[in-house]
């Protein structure tokens, strides 16, 4: 017999607003290591679905190759 588990993770952000996979964000300011990375910089304002979050918490999003930490990153749910 084989068993499946399934974890849910919901993520809260600074703000108190609580995330989970499906939910769509709009990145209001991603922690940029003081202008220094331009990667993080462009994620500014894009609204994108959180495809999974992995096992430190960060948010990952359909499409981009950036993590959104919720504990650095400023970011508000949609739906």
């Amino acid at each position: 017999m084989v068993s499946f588990f399934i974890t849910i993770f919901v993520i809260q952000n600074k703000n108190n607003m609580k995330a989970q996979v499906g939910d769509t964000i709009k990145i209001i300011r991603m922690d940029d290591n003081n202008g220094k990375d331009i990667s993080a910089t462009r994620m500014n304002g894009v609204v994108a679905t959180i495809n999974h979050i992995d096992s430190i918490g960060q948010l990952h999003l359909n499409g981009y190759g950036l993590a959104v930490n919720p504990d650095i990153d400023t970011f508000e749910i949609l739906k």
